[in-house]
């Protein structure tokens, strides 16, 4: 299960704002491995993190994180940890509002 993602990085996402968020709370490791997200490796792993993706689909993958939690905050649910059926009963909901199953489908992943 992921750890809850506190309510001010969710305001950011939602603003669409860049957030700024240390690997070492992201990632869940051992605790002597931390020193490793706070130095050069973990500096590193993040660049390759963001490089690996596409301004567009970096762009494309927050549209639909936000699209998500704004989806929950209208119907009193709580975005993160997601479940399978939460993340059904969103893509029924985008659905009916016209998005693409396409795009539905990327939303999701």
């Amino acid at each position: 299960e992921l750890p809850a993602i506190p309510a001010k990085i969710l305001k950011q996402i939602k603003s669409g704002r860049r957030i700024q968020i240390s690997l070492s709370r992201v990632l869940s490791l051992p605790v002597n491995c931390s020193q490793l997200c706070n130095g050069s490796l973990g500096h590193d792993l993040v660049g390759l993190l963001k490089d690996s993706l596409a301004p567009s689909t970096q762009a494309t993958y927050m549209s639909g994180i936000r699209s998500y939690i704004n989806f929950c905050d209208s119907h009193g649910l709580i975005p993160f940890p997601s479940s399978e059926a939460l993340l059904c009963f969103f893509s029924v909901f985008s659905f009916n509002r016209g998005i693409a199953c396409k795009t539905i489908k990327v939303y999701i992943t």
